[in-house]
């Protein structure tokens, strides 16, 4: 289920990497948020169709966030 709580987790993993570009585990967060990989990719595009991210590659897998 996508909770608020869980929107926050995710973009706090997201702004604690100050680099340029990041990519990151789309599973090993699921896991560690204890949630589907599916859920974050969900959460991932719908931070991206909100421009609060861009992401250049999405897949199965990793995010590239340029």
């Amino acid at each position: 289920m996508i909770t608020p709580e869980l929107k926050d987790k995710i973009l706090n993993n997201l702004l604690s990497h100050n680099d340029v570009t990041y990519t990151f585990n789309i599973i090993q967060l699921a896991n560690e948020l204890n949630c589907s990989s599916d859920t974050i990719r969900a959460i991932l595009d719908y931070f991206n169709r909100l421009n609060l991210i861009s992401a250049t590659t999405v897949s199965y897998t990793h995010l590239t966030l340029p």
